[in-house]
């Protein structure tokens, strides 16, 4: 039914729905019960996953989750791990470097959007690391900032319901964006594989509801920061070897144009 329709499905009780598979629990080994069925399904949270195309590469389940039923919130950070899925799952470039047609701005809107906030921007470090840098509009934080830069420098998540009554929040930063900031979270962008590099921040403004971030908002988020970070770095790497193939390319060009012919007389460069 999740495959067919695309869509996500919460059943609180599974064994009453017509839609749900017995022989899904016979996956599972944990002793037969009553009905000689080795494991009970009591909720169930099930998604599909598709990549940016739309096209669909399967469905993904979660079962029984403990105390309580599954909620619209766990669907929200279930389908972001999906989306992490779906980029282990997609055709792999260079070095087993993960290709997807998802851009680094898209993957920001996407966090917005689960995150249910109005503003969401990435600061990356700059190559000396004394600076913050926001590409668009281009903004300076320097890393002795006691918000962003404080995250940057210690990997330590910050969330801040009311910005006025905190002096940590530099107004400067609103002046730029042109915007006017009330509840802001800023969680660190780190490179996958290693939690002690840091290569940026990502700030959220403006939790929907006047309301501040949450901590399950907290979760999300750096879910979200590691798939950007991801996403940042896999664009350098792309932009770094298209400058390389660049120069080699006009290296090659410069050779072929400096090669002297066979037969005809040496030409002297004014290189030389």
């Amino acid at each position: 039914w999740v495959a067919e329709r695309e869509e996500s499905l919460i059943l609180a009780n599974p064994e009453a729905d017509k839609r749900f598979d017995f022989r899904i629990d016979t996956a599972f080994a944990a002793g037969p019960d009553e009905h000689n069925r080795t494991w009970r399904v009591n909720n169930l949270l099930a998604m599909p996953l598709k990549q940016q195309n739309g096209l669909l590469l399967g469905v993904c389940i979660m079962l029984n989750k403990a105390g309580i039923n599954f909620l619209n919130s766990d669907e929200r950070l279930f389908r972001t791990h999906c989306h992490q899925l779906i980029l282990s799952l997609s055709m792999r470039g260079v070095e087993g470097e993960v290709e997807t047609q998802e851009t680094v701005s898209e993957a920001i809107d996407r966090c917005k959007m689960l995150v249910l906030c109005k503003n969401a921007f990435l600061f990356t470090k700059d190559t000396s690391e004394q600076s913050l840098i926001l590409e668009s509009p281009r903004i300076l934080v320097p890393m002795a900032d006691g918000l962003l830069g404080y995250v940057a420098r210690t990997g330590v998540s910050v969330s801040i319901k009311d910005v006025a009554a905190d002096p940590r929040f530099d107004t400067a930063i609103d002046e730029a964006l042109q915007t006017k900031t009330v509840s802001l979270m800023c969680v660190p962008v780190k490179t996958a594989g290693d939690s002690s590099s840091i290569l940026g921040v990502l700030l959220l403004s403006n939790k929907r509801g006047d309301v501040g971030f949450s901590q399950q908002d907290k979760v999300l988020a750096t879910v979200l920061a590691k798939q950007i970070g991801q996403l940042y770095l896999a664009g350098r790497r792309k932009d770094t070897r298209k400058v390389q193939t660049a120069l080699q390319t006009s290296s090659a060009e410069d050779m072929s144009s400096n090669r002297t012919p066979q037969g005809s007389p040496g030409r002297i460069s004014s290189d030389y």
